[in-house]
């Protein structure tokens, strides 16, 4: 039994997609989430930077007494997995390679990847997926305008669609079975995917397998929230709220309580 909060951070807004499966999936685990808006977005910048960014984050985190560290950023995750895991003595889980290995699980042919500049850069997806078991053929392009459009609640937008399907349409071309959503921001966007590529392929929303995995990794590790009560979630960014607090209504038809915590000054 462990009661503590369980850390959740992303680059700023994406990640509500993964505390709203936390939700979904864990309804007794509190959350405590941090993102970092005033330095958002992420997906452009150097890894070297992000690893940077992602220590003050993760050392926020800890002193906020988590019990395991959820990084609900695909780039994050490219850039600094490996150092957060050795720099932290609690469960990390991140979100590229449950997404990995339900694509390895899935496609009987090839694999697309949607991501951002720094996430296909690195080339995380290709290593993970080869490191689960999958054969099939991957594919990968950085989408470099979808965070943006999001973060200014374009989302259900013409322009959203058009680009959406200027992206799309590139994997598609590589007769892809399957697409990844490789950033936590992307779901948002899921209803023109779904549009452009016309049940064509199958859809991963790494939110899920991320959420089934940390569930797996509390239960073995005899690590779940045991308390009765209502559990209470925390939020802290580190910028502007008010982006923030449009999409997390977006999501949950309500507005929370927010903190605002600088790092790195």
């Amino acid at each position: 039994m462990d009661n503590r909060p369980i850390g959740v951070f992303d680059s700023g807004v994406g990640g509500l997609t993964v505390a709203k499966e936390i939700f979904a999936q864990l309804p007794n685990e509190e959350i405590t989430y941090f993102g970092d808006t005033f330095r958002a977005p992420y997906g452009s910048r150097d890894l070297s930077e992000i690893t940077v960014f992602t220590m003050q984050i993760c050392e926020f985190l800890e002193s906020q007494n988590v019990k395991a560290l959820v990084i609900a950023c695909n780039s994050i995750v490219a850039a600094s997995y490996d150092e957060i895991v050795k720099n932290f003595k609690m469960p990390v889980i991140g979100v590229i390679e449950p997404a990995c290995q339900e694509a390895a699980k899935y496609s009987k042919s090839a694999v697309g990847l949607m991501a951002t500049a720094a996430t296909v850069n690195s080339g995380a997806y290709e290593r993970l997926f080869e490191k689960v078991g999958g054969k099939q053929a991957f594919h990968s392009i950085p989408c470099p305008s979808l965070v943006p459009i999001i973060e200014d609640g374009k989302m259900g937008s013409e322009e959203a669609l058009n680009e959406v399907r200027k992206y799309a349409n590139e994997l598609l071309t590589h007769n892809i079975d399957t697409l990844i959503l490789g950033c936590t921001h992307y779901p948002f966007l899921r209803p023109e995917v779904e549009t452009v590529t016309e049940g064509k392929v199958y859809i991963i929303d790494p939110a899920q397998g991320t959420t089934r995995t940390l569930a797996q990794t509390l239960a073995m590790l005899n690590m779940e929230r045991k308390e009765t009560s209502p559990p209470e979630h925390k939020f802290f960014i580190s910028g502007d709220r008010t982006k923030f607090d449009f999409v997390y209504k977006t999501l949950f038809s309500t507005t929370p309580d927010i903190m605002i915590h600088k790092l790195g000054e």
